[in-house]
């Protein structure tokens, strides 16, 4: 009866040492078949590496050392588990071939592998590149819908682009015969601009303020606005309503531009 259990034990050690080797392969089964197998899964595997040591999801970047480390993995853990496939006897000649493509796979890459490495990875960081210019084009988009949709300030280089238009900045739109008269942010910009070329340089912090106030009330028409049946009032009549307007129609474009000019990061709301 003991040797009975012995044996029983001993068939379910080798069971369950041959299940070990089976799910060990079965994780790195590209290393076991088809150099083109091999290569095609490899790229995948450093594409999701790479990701996650971008997303802050690795401990290592995969680009430091890819060439020689794939070189270590096969002597020390790919070529010795081929091996244990073949003596465990299970796979019959299949294994054979499993250890031969694990060989193969292994000479080539010392022979191409660097550089296959260097250019998957200058392809990868170039897609990267594209991926997140992409993803900023997109948002800077989605943040000039919002501005519009909410009737905010143009963008600074926005505002550049409406005013192309108009020939005193190099368009054909002839001025004051088209001048925009609604209170569109983006029309109040293009009157803010024209009614400036003829304001006459402030000699004085007074005429400073005048000159603020006239530009802003000025742009602002028409003075009454219809809504609904009726209408209601733009024009400024106060001093705290003309430094909120000030705040409201340049500093937006203001910090938008330092932002642009000198790649500093401004919040919405002018906070650096």
């Amino acid at each position: 009866d003991e040797e009975k259990l012995d044996e029983v034990s001993l068939r379910s050690l080798k069971a369950t040492l041959t299940l070990e080797q089976i799910m060990q392969a079965s994780v790195v089964a590209h290393t076991m078949q088809h150099w083109q197998t091999f290569l095609k899964w490899n790229r995948r595997l450093y594409k999701e590496l790479s990701k996650g040591y971008s997303e802050g999801r690795g401990t290592f970047d995969p680009r430091d050392g890819w060439y020689k480390g794939e070189i270590g993995f096969f002597d020390f853990y790919i070529i010795p588990l081929a091996r244990k496939l073949k003596d465990c006897g299970v796979f019959g000649s299949a294994a054979t071939e499993y250890l031969d493509h694990a060989l193969e796979i292994r000479r080539r890459w010392e022979e191409e592998g660097e550089e296959i490495a260097e250019r998957m990875i200058a392809e990868h960081d170039e897609a990267l590149r594209n991926a997140l210019e992409k993803e900023a084009k997109e948002s800077k988009k989605s943040n000039k819908d919002e501005a519009k949709e909410s009737n905010l300030p143009p963008y600074h280089d926005e505002q550049k682009e409406i005013l192309a238009q108009y020939e005193h900045w190099g368009g054909d739109t002839t001025l004051p015969d088209n001048l925009p008269g609604s209170v569109n942010s983006a029309e109040q910009i293009v009157r803010l601009e024209y009614y400036l070329l003829y304001t006459p340089e402030p000699k004085s912090y007074p005429e400073v303020v005048a000159n603020v106030r006239f530009l802003i009330s000025t742009t602002n028409v028409p003075f009454v606005t219809p809504y609904g049946g009726g209408g209601y009032t733009t024009c400024i009549s106060s001093l705290l309503s003309l430094v909120a307007s000030i705040c409201a129609i340049f500093l937006p474009s203001f910090f938008q531009h330092v932002q642009t000019e000198a790649g500093v990061e401004v919040d919405a709301a002018g906070g650096v």
